[in-house]
């Protein structure tokens, strides 16, 4: 029960923090431009093992 817990809050955490970081983003930039600057880079991501 704890580590579900824990697991839930970093979750949100990383949520958060993401959010904060897009809208950060976004006062530079429009949405159409950060969309496709995230797929850009999601193409070119070296491949990793999912977490």
């Amino acid at each position: 029960m704890a580590l579900h817990r824990v697991l839930a809050e970093h979750a949100d955490q990383e949520t958060d923090r993401l959010d904060r970081a897009v809208r950060q983003l976004l006062a530079h930039t429009t949405p159409a431009y950060l969309l496709s600057a995230v797929g850009h880079a999601l193409t070119r991501l070296p491949e990793s093992p999912t977490l």
